[in-house]
């Protein structure tokens, strides 16, 4: 057990990863966070529980958990779990890579424009096109009612204000910033730099693994790849995960912050 235990860390360390074992790597963590939201959305539904708080327990149980623990899992096998290497003051497992030392105006001129970007087609142009919603209606038009979390925000008050007190904490803390920077070191730091050998293509290939990844909202995968491939390959091209880390939590912290909006000012 131990020698298959070892012989599974010895791959994942490994500076390149298989096409297959990327895409499982990729995709595992999203696909189990999916079937159990499936199925604990139902759960709630039938109780009038909120939604959203399926996706927060999935996040909090299933998927920070998941991410990390395959990162320590791959570091393990080093006598020194942590580098010198850090990021935000922080040091990262040294399984993490992209962690170059570019200057502050680079990392933050990036991290603007990657978040200019994704806000631009995220928040106008599918909201002016309704990309999104046209694939959710002829596409997903088969997903059950409960499998949409967003009816805490659409119909506040239907809701007490604690549970919105609680909706607002989890979206800030879990949804805004924890999330977003643990799969940025996760997807970014950890399994870009081992995909196809990190040429150039490598981050056009995350960057659709990433929108699918995302199958808890599968109606936003062409628009989240066209939001997001120039923050995948910023991080690619100056081996910087903080332009990542930067630009995907204020992304979340703006998108979500808009959306709690609603639990108070209905």
């Amino acid at each position: 057990m131990e020698e298959k235990s070892n012989k599974l860390k010895l791959i994942l360390s490994k500076d390149n990863h298989s096409l297959w074992l990327s895409i499982v790597l990729h995709l595992f963590p999203g696909i189990l966070a999916a079937l159990v939201y499936f199925l604990v959305a139902q759960l709630f539904w039938k109780n009038n529980i909120p939604i959203v708080f399926a996706f927060y327990a999935v996040l909090i149980v299933i998927l920070i958990p998941l991410e990390l623990g395959i990162i320590i899992f791959s570091s393990s096998k080093k006598k020194t779990a942590l580098t010198e290497k850090k990021i935000s003051k922080k040091k990262l497992p040294s399984i993490i890579l992209n962690t170059n030392k570019n200057s502050k105006k680079v990392v933050i001129l990036f991290s603007f424009l990657s978040l200019f970007w994704a806000v631009l087609i995220m928040g106008f142009a599918d909201k002016q096109l309704g990309v999104s919603d046209w694939v959710l209606q002829n596409w997903f038009y088969w997903l059950p009612d409960f499998y949409d979390m967003t009816g805490v925000h659409t119909n506040p008050e239907l809701y007490s204000t604690g549970i919105r007190v609680l909706v607002l904490i989890l979206t800030l803390i879990f949804g805004a910033i924890i999330a977003p920077f643990i799969e940025e070191i996760y997807f970014r730091g950890f399994l870009m730099p081992r995909l196809v050998k990190n040429k150039w293509f490598a981050p056009v290939l995350q960057t659709v693994l990433f929108a699918l990844y995302h199958l808890w909202t599968p109606w936003m995968v062409p628009i989240r790849v066209l939001a997001i491939f120039p923050l995948i390959f910023l991080v690619w091209w100056k081996k910087d995960i903080k332009i990542g880390i930067y630009s995907h939590i204020a992304l979340n912290l703006l998108g979500d912050v808009i959306m709690v909006i609603p639990l108070f000012f209905p």
